[in-house]
C-alpha cells in the first residue's frame, strides 16, 4: 500500500495537459472555449500516450526535439531582460521589501521548490534502454539539473521583478506575457506557441513514467501482473493504456466541475426546477400541479433533457415546451405535442 501511495505523485500528466491546452488557446482561441479545452486535454494525452507506447526510441526523439526548441524562448526571455536592463537601467526592477519575507513566505517557497525538483529521480527509469547507464544517467541528471536551474533562476528572476506584479498573478502564460509587455502581442503569441512545446515535452516524459511506475510496481509483486505485460516493442502499453485512461476521466472531472456541470447534475437529482421553468410553472397553475403528478424519474428525465441542451435558445425553448406540454400532462421529453 505504501509504495502504492508514493507512486501517486507522479501523475501530474492532467496538470502538465491542462498548461499546454492553456499555451495553445493564446494561439488557437477556440480551444479554450468551455468543453473543448477539456477534450483537447484528453487528446494531447492519448497522443503521446501512444507515441510511448510505439516506442522508447520515437519519445527520445520527440524529447530531443521538444527540448531544443523549448530552450529558444527561455533565451529569447534572458536576452529580453538585458536588453530592457541596459536600455532602461535597473528602474524596471521591483523594488526590494523586506517586509514582505516572513517565515510562511519562506515555507512556501521553499515547498514550490521542493515540488518542482518532484521526478528527478525518474531519469533512471528508462536505464534499460540507456546505453552504458552506469555513467550516462548520473551524468545526464546532474548537467540536466545544473543548466535548468541556471536558466529557469534568470527567466524566474525577469519575469517576477521586471513585470507588474497584478500581470503576473493572473497571467496563464507568463513567458507569453513578459514578451508582449515589452516587445507585443505578437511576439507574445510566438512565444505562447513556445511555451505550448515546452509543456509538450514535459508530458511525452511524464507519460512514460506514470506506466513505467506501474509496471516497476507489477514485477515487485505490488501490483496485478497484467500491468507487467510488454508490448513486440518492449514498452508497458497495459499500463499505458489503463493510467492514460484513468487519467483522462480526471481530467474531464475536473472541467466537468469547473464549468458547474457537477452542480448541474445535483441540481437534476434533486429535481430542483430551473428559475426560468419555475416562472411559467407559476403563470401555469395547471401546468404545475401536472408536473407535481409526474413521477420522480419523468420529472428527472424532463430536467436532464433541459439541461443537455448546448445551447442557450435550445435551453429556453425547451423549458417553454415543457410548460406547454406539461399543461396537456405530457412529457415534453417523450410525447409528442
Amino acid at each position: 500500500q505504501q509504495a502504492v501511495l508514493s507512486a501517486c505523485p507522479y501523475y501530474l500528466t492532467p496538470t502538465i495537459a491542462t498548461a499546454a491546452v492553456s499555451y495553445l488557446s493564446r494561439l488557437f482561441p477556440a480551444i479554450g472555449a468551455p468543453g473543448l479545452s477539456g477534450l483537447a486535454s484528453v487528446a494531447i494525452i492519448w497522443l503521446f500516450t501512444l507515441i510511448n507506447i510505439r516506442g522508447a526510441g520515437l519519445s527520445g526523439r520527440v524529447q530531443v526535439v521538444s527540448v531544443i526548441l523549448k530552450l529558444i524562448p527561455l533565451i529569447a526571455v534572458i536576452g529580453l531582460a538585458a536588453f530592457v536592463l541596459l536600455r532602461d537601467g535597473v528602474s524596471v526592477v521591483a523594488p526590494f521589501e523586506s517586509s514582505a519575507i516572513s517565515v510562511g513566505g519562506i515555507t512556501a517557497a521553499g515547498t514550490l521548490t521542493l515540488w518542482a525538483m518532484l521526478g528527478i529521480e525518474t531519469a533512471t527509469v528508462p536505464a534499460g534502454s540507456v546505453r552504458d547507464p552506469e555513467r550516462t544517467i548520473p551524468r545526464a541528471t546532474m548537467l540536466g539539473a545544473a543548466s535548468a536551474g541556471l536558466i529557469y533562476l534568470l527567466v524566474c528572476s525577469a519575469i517576477v521583478l521586471m513585470m507588474p506584479a497584478q500581470i503576473t498573478a493572473k497571467s496563464a502564460a507568463p513567458f507569453a506575457d513578459f514578451v508582449a509587455f515589452y516587445v507585443g502581442s505578437d511576439a507574445g503569441l510566438v512565444l505562447a506557441g513556445f511555451g505550448a512545446i515546452s509543456a509538450l515535452g514535459a508530458l511525452n516524459g511524464w507519460v512514460m513514467v506514470q506506466a513505467e511506475m506501474p509496471l516497476a510496481l507489477a514485477r515487485d509483486g505490488l501490483f496485478p501482473s497484467v500491468f507487467g505485460r510488454l508490448s513486440s516493442r518492449g514498452t508497458p502499453f497495459v499500463s499505458h493504456l489503463v493510467s492514460s485512461g484513468l487519467l483522462s476521466c480526471v481530467v474531464l472531472l475536473n472541467y466537468a466541475k469547473s464549468m458547474g456541470t457537477w452542480d448541474a447534475l445535483d441540481k437534476v437529482e434533486d429535481i430542483i426546477i430551473p428559475d426560468e421553468l419555475q416562472i411559467l410553472f407559476n403563470e401555469n397553475i395547471k401546468a404545475s400541479t401536472n408536473w407535481e403528478r409526474f413521477s420522480r424519474s419523468t420529472k428527472r428525465g424532463i430536467l436532464e433533457w433541459i439541461f443537455n441542451a448546448r445551447k442557450t435558445e435550445t435551453k429556453i425553448e425547451r423549458i417553454k415546451k415543457t410548460a406547454r406540454m406539461s399543461e396537456n400532462n405530457k412529457k415534453a421529453n417523450f410525447d409528442k405535442e
